[in-house]
């Protein structure tokens, strides 16, 4: 099953990793938009989404989607930007009119009960800021079926080199070779992918999990995630390694064991993740069986009642036992009722 689906998204994430890591080291501040909400938008942005939802808009046109940008707050001059660059890379030229047309094909809010057709879901660039300062950043793509489940998820990690993360005090003898696969993989970065529940895989063997060694995986900008609360845990559980990076990165070393623990603490109890944010990497964590679940409680993530958004109080990922996860939940939970009270 999803064979076609994943062909064709493999395909076209791999065309804008291409794209996105070209322009990454040659992007200029008129190439860069501040939005109302005070993220970051570039035309690599845009043009990944194009690029992405045009095809796969033209492969499997029942289907809807939800990504992150619009053209709402683009001027004319940013998106003939756009234009000349998507145009570089698609068979045929295009026009503004049909650009913003397929960019805003991401509009879709779901349902409020449920997503009643399938949606892919798309964050063209995640980890924006990333992508500006030359570090991390990943191309995610999600299909979410008519229940709203996550059945696929696809990441192109273009600026990806493994070796960089991997510790051999840390993670002693490795299933992977990471230095041998940089030099394989040269300066293309990595494509993960999965097809959740369908490739569910166990790697009990490697999971085997040293206290003493274990390996926190966090934002690196501190307004997106509570970074104070997230070093109580730390200190907690004596953990006393951490990696800050950008995107959903963070996940694809999780899948690979190069980190142990994914915290996202939230900043305030108003605040819903989008699920463009982590749909992908929800993937393959259901890939591997791993635990992704709310930092409040111990339950799974659900994308299925949020529409665009999903009904989180942040998010805590881990390849750790169930047991040791759900005691870091009820401590998170803990630390986010009291720094948060009476703020509501």
């Amino acid at each position: 099953m999803l064979e076609k689906e994943l062909l064709e998204a493999l395909k076209i994430v791999k065309v804008a990793s291409k794209l996105t890591s070209k322009i990454q080291s040659e992007i200029t501040s008129n190439e860069i938009l501040t939005k109302k909400d005070a993220s970051p938008v570039t035309i690599s942005d845009l043009a990944s989404q194009y690029l992405i939802l045009n095809h796969l808009n033209s492969q499997f046109p029942n289907d809807a989607f939800i990504a992150e940008e619009d053209t709402s707050e683009e001027t004319i001059k940013f998106l003939e930007d756009v234009l000349n660059l998507v145009n570089q890379y698609s068979e045929k030229d295009t026009t503004i009119e049909h650009l913003a047309e397929i960019i805003n094909l991401g509009a879709s809010k779901g349902a409020v009960n449920g997503i009643n057709k399938r949606h892919w879901v798309l964050d063209p660039i995640d980890g924006t800021k990333g992508f500006i300062r030359g570090d991390q950043f990943a191309i995610c793509l999600s299909l979410l079926n008519e229940k709203g489940q996550v059945i696929l998820g696809v990441l192109g990690c273009p600026n990806l080199s493994l070796n960089k993360y991997y510790d051999s005090e840390l993670h002693g003898k490795h299933r992977f070779n990471y230095a041998q696969l940089d030099s394989e993989c040269g300066t293309d970065g990595y494509i993960f992918y999965s097809k959740a529940e369908e490739d569910f895989v166990s790697f009990a063997s490697d999971n085997k999990i040293d206290l003493s060694k274990l390996i926190t995986l966090e934002g690196f900008e501190k307004t997106h995630s509570s970074h104070d609360l997230q070093d109580l845990i730390k200190q907690k559980f004596n953990i006393n390694n951490a990696l800050h990076l950008d995107s959903q990165v963070k996940y694809c070393l999780l899948a690979l064991n190069l980190g142990n623990l994914y915290l996202r603490l939230p900043t305030s109890l108003e605040f819903r993740e989008k699920i463009w944010d982590h749909a992908a990497g929800n993937s393959l964590l259901k890939s591997l069986n791993y635990n992704h679940t709310d930092s409040l409680d111990d339950l799974d993530v659900d994308f299925y009642t949020g529409g665009r958004f999903f009904l989180t109080k942040g998010v805590i990922a881990s390849n750790l036992s169930k047991e040791l996860h759900a005691q870091v939940v009820a401590y998170s939970k803990d630390l986010i009722l009291k720094k948060f009270e009476g703020k509501k």
